[in-house]
């Protein structure tokens, strides 16, 4: 494909510097941490004595969440 060094050269240096001034756009993003609030609910049924019972359970689960935002062109021109 490339028989002549200078044009993998030049092919290899035009790659480099578009992913760099991708990346340098991409680094402008915003981060922000927030805390999520999960609650899942589950059943399940025990046997106690001769019968059934049935049970119903709620967990909640609290966690740090990071999102980065961007701008609509930046996200845009980040994705593509």
């Amino acid at each position: 494909m490339f028989k002549n060094p200078l044009t993998l050269i030049l092919c290899l240096t035009a790659v480099f510097l578009i992913v760099e001034a991708q990346s340098r756009m991409c680094s402008k993003a915003i981060p922000e941490s927030y805390l999520v609030t999960d609650q899942i609910t589950y059943s399940y049924v025990t046997k106690e004595g001769d019968g059934l019972h049935s049970h119903k359970q709620l967990k909640v689960i609290t966690r740090v969440a990071m999102v980065c935002t961007l701008n609509t062109k930046q996200l845009h021109e980040c994705v593509s």
